[in-house]
């Protein structure tokens, strides 16, 4: 297993992770209020629709489909993700409620610092106050698109896609006013960094077998059981 991760590690998705973090340090050194503002100014009704969809790629919820996919075609693969959530879930609980609470959000802080200032916002997005730091939508993304990356064979050109697609989200949360960059950037290098220890977990769970064994043997004899949860959930919710 660790020959075959490192025999196929996705450099052209963190080469490109890795020129965005160098050159975004640009972009950390400006005022991160007048940026914001600056990518607020190019708003279109087009743009608008489609971030307030495209952005929901972030939410943790878009987890769901890749561990459904994964029970039930690469069942080996379930406990690595499942170490990535959990470690999102530490990593954001931690951070907006104990490392950086109550952080001001763009609305939040022109709310406070400058309420005269013209803003725009998307029609249907809620946007928040607080809690900016870091983005966790972009966090998400970055993380899931990565562990992709590590456990799949993929082609360099659709790992390049997947950064690019993590990207957009990232830049969805500045356009809809939800996060400042430097939110965005730093939900990045956590992303990433994430995925490397949901690696890391994952290898010393197959070197000691047991827990690994465990949890793909759950995943295995109980499948059946978790898609008629799944499939008698749609129906209640209309989805089929």
């Amino acid at each position: 297993m660790k020959d075959s991760l490192r025999n196929n590690f996705p450099w052209f998705f963190l080469l490109p992770v890795m020129g965005f973090l160098f050159f975004g340090l640009y972009f950390l050194l400006l005022d991160q209020a007048q940026l914001i503002l600056q990518i607020n100014s190019f708003h279109t009704p087009f743009w608008d629709k489609f971030y307030a969809l495209f952005t929901n790629l972030g939410d943790g919820f878009m987890m769901l489909p890749i561990l459904i996919f994964f029970i039930f075609r690469k069942p080996n693969f379930v406990t690595p993700l499942i170490y990535v959530a959990l470690l999102q879930l530490v990593m954001i609980v931690l951070s907006k409620n104990f490392l950086w609470p109550n952080t001001l959000r763009p609305w939040g802080y022109f709310h406070e610092n400058l309420p005269n200032t013209l803003i725009h916002l998307a029609d249907g997005v809620k946007v928040h106050s607080h809690d900016t730091f870091p983005s966790g939508h972009t966090l998400t993304i970055f993380s899931v698109m990565y562990l992709l990356c590590l456990l799949y064979k993929f082609r360099p050109f659709s790992q390049v896609l997947l950064f690019l697609l993590a990207l957009w989200v990232g830049f969805s949360r500045i356009y809809l006013f939800q996060h400042f960059f430097i939110d965005v950037y730093f939900g990045a290098f956590f992303g990433v960094l994430l995925a490397h220890c949901a690696i890391l977990l994952w290898r010393i769970t197959i070197n000691s077998s047991s827990m690994d064994l465990k949890i793909l043997s759950f995943f295995q004899n109980y499948r059946r059981k978790i898609f008629q949860q799944i499939r008698e959930l749609a129906y209640k919710l209309n989805i089929f």
